[in-house]
């Protein structure tokens, strides 16, 4: 019994440690994710990774860009067509968001990387 609690115990602990973080610029997050799940999407006319994708990328935004980006995501997802969020988003942020924040760092789920293994 203490040998089968003992390993129920461990089994807990995997279960509630946090998965880490991948950490990238945005620009890497967007090519080598983004762009590979809308590539499968396209490919196979399953969107569900790409949806998974395209709704963490209201997380990566900056703290006043973080609300915008969050609807324009909803919107795009309520119209089933997750593609349509990065077309509006470039639109509105690419240029301001490359000039001042081309290097900055954000942090990946790595479920993201997960998912990106199954593609």
């Amino acid at each position: 019994m203490k040998r089968f609690l003992s390993i129920f115990a461990a089994f807990l602990l995997i279960l509630s440690s946090e998965i880490p973080a991948v950490s990238m610029t945005l620009h890497d997050f967007m090519e080598d994710y983004v762009r590979a799940a809308d590539k499968y999407r396209k490919k196979s006319g399953d969107p569900s990774i790409l949806i998974q994708m395209i709704k963490v990328v209201p997380n990566l935004a900056l703290p006043e860009q973080k609300e915008r980006w969050g609807e324009i995501v909803n919107q795009a997802l309520s119209d089933q067509k997750p593609e349509a969020s990065c077309a509006t988003c470039h639109k509105e942020f690419k240029k301001t968001y490359k000039k001042e924040f081309r290097k900055r760092e954000v942090e990946i789920p790595e479920e993201l990387s997960l998912l990106l293994k199954k593609i």
